[in-house]
């Protein structure tokens, strides 16, 4: 298997429990890690032969467009979102920071990761 990943996206989102949250917004970051079940392309070097990460970072930013209250809630909708795109994909990791969290102290970011088996 071949693990192929993108880090740190930036997308801004409305995701949040709170008004504000879901009003103005937040930066967010995003990681997501694919095990891909193919090794053709260590032999082929032909693009067609893996993963594109250009999908990647296109399924983040569009899942990012739809506001969820729960981070763990967005990251289950890019791996289900994943998951469709090719029947290779064996395991998808996601990890989401959220900067400045709105808590009653201070933290840069909160953050959640997820991580399943799919197909």
């Amino acid at each position: 298997m071949i693990k192929i990943g993108l880090s740190n996206i930036e997308t801004h989102g409305h995701h949040g429990v709170f008004k504000e949250e879901q009003e103005k917004g937040n930066l967010f970051f995003t990681d997501v890690d694919i095990w891909f079940k193919s090794k053709k392309s260590v032999n082929t070097d032909n693009l067609e032969d893996t993963f594109d990460y250009q999908i990647l970072h296109d399924v983040v930013k569009s899942e990012m467009e739809k506001p969820s209250k729960l981070l763990e809630h967005l990251a289950g909708r890019i791996i289900h979102t994943l998951s469709k795109t090719d029947k290779r994909i064996k395991k998808v990791r996601v990890k989401i920071a959220k900067l400045n969290p709105p808590i009653d102290g201070k933290a840069e970011k909160s953050i959640i990761e997820l991580k399943e088996s799919v197909n």
